[in-house]
């Protein structure tokens, strides 16, 4: 299986990846079918047969998904977020143009999304849709949304707020903490709006091979609250398609983070089928990126993060022609020298671990030396 493709965005995307996630999700849905479907039966009327057609979604950016993901996440979880999980899914998955008829309810109001939209919080929902018009009933209250060229469109629902250049556009997720008020809030939804479309420009002219490799598998942005003069970006590898996201900072740091961000995605898409590195081994390295010793599977999966972010500030001065290298870029260089050693030098990595580091090495080898 070559997965080398997903080193970095030079290298021809490979069709396994797809295959990859569509395994994963299916797994999820499978137990979750297995543990909660005669709940989804007799409380979903038709929902489970929107469900049963997850499985015949086909690529990356459709299936590493957050809404899918959270199927897996149900195992012990109540009636009511079982249900919530469902219906998020069956949104999900005709969202993509899937045909469906089903209803649902539960116990306490909940905000729920279709295709970019909000819908008004409920309890209960009557959805059916051919693929590319949709009926959604809520609240007693019809509303319709038609799809034109893989896109929907309406001027009944108010559109999940996000950030977007072209067909790339990530929504934001507004689940504030406590720690929020009103006007933090409005303000970094603000700034995530004007300076995420600000970042995919630049990515778009400097960078345009990264366009699609955050689009394929950045697939919704979640505040994270930081002290002002603090950013910091997250994901998790249970967490597909989601990245967290303090506020406030400029374009090229925001897009720096998407590349970032994405390529932990890919990492964490490549371990659903096998470790990167073998499990017997135990030792810890320093790593720049952190400051102290780490295990080599996260050197690893800071290496090919910083790497790419490397490869993004190169095609940034390309673009630019600039003399000089930035700030910026000297501070990646460094980072990513200090992880190159230890990646270079190990013999503990996997076949699948070789497959993303190797492709990196040998492109910024002029660099890393």
């Amino acid at each position: 299986m070559d997965l080398r493709g997903l080193a970095h965005p030079w290298l021809r995307f490979p069709s396994v990846a797809n295959d990859i996630a569509r395994l994963r999700a299916g797994y999820q849905l499978e137990e979750f079918t297995h543990r909660h479907g005669r709940l989804i039966r007799s409380r979903g009327p038709g929902l489970q047969g929107a469900l049963n057609q997850l499985g015949q979604l086909n690529t990356l950016d459709e299936v590493w998904a957050p809404d899918i993901a959270r199927l897996g996440h149900c195992a012990a979880a109540s009636e009511h977020a079982v249900l919530c999980a469902a219906v998020r899914a069956a949104l999900h998955g005709s969202a993509q143009g899937q045909a469906a008829d089903w209803s649902a309810s539960w116990r306490a109001r909940v905000q729920l999304t279709f295709a970019g939209f909000s819908l008004p919080q409920t309890t209960q929902i009557r959805f059916t849709s051919n693929g590319w018009r949709a009926r959604i009933e809520v609240n007693s209250h019809p509303f319709s949304v038609l799809r034109h060229r893989g896109t929907w469109h309406t001027d009944q629902l108010k559109p999940v707020p996000g950030f977007g250049v072209g067909p790339c556009e990530i929504p934001i997720n507004p689940c504030f903490g406590t720690q929020w008020d009103a006007s933090s809030r409005t303000r970094y939804l603000r700034w995530a709006r004007t300076c995420g479309a600000s970042a995919l420009r630049l990515i778009e002219h400097c960078a345009p091979r990264y366009v699609s490799w955050v689009h394929r598998v950045i697939h919704s942005i979640e505040p994270i609250f930081m002290h002002p003069g603090l950013i910091r970006s997250a994901s998790s590898s249970d967490r597909p398609g989601v990245m967290g996201l303090s506020g406030f900072s400029s374009a090229v740091e925001l897009a720096e983070l998407l590349v970032h961000e994405a390529a932990h995605q890919y990492v964490f898409l490549t371990r659903c089928i096998g470790p990167t590195v073998n499990q017997c081994h135990r030792s810890l390295y320093y790593s720049s990126a952190r400051g102290t010793k780490r295990p080599l599977d996260s050197i690893l999966l800071a290496f090919h993060a910083f790497a790419n972010v490397l490869l993004f500030y190169q095609c940034v001065r390309q673009a630019s022609g600039a003399a000089r290298t930035s700030a910026n870029e000297r501070r990646t260089l460094e980072t990513t020298r200090q992880l190159a050693d230890v990646i270079r030098n190990s013999a503990h990595l996997t076949e699948l671990g070789s497959a993303l580091t190797t492709p990196l090495l040998s492109r910024l080898a002029p660099v890393l030396q």
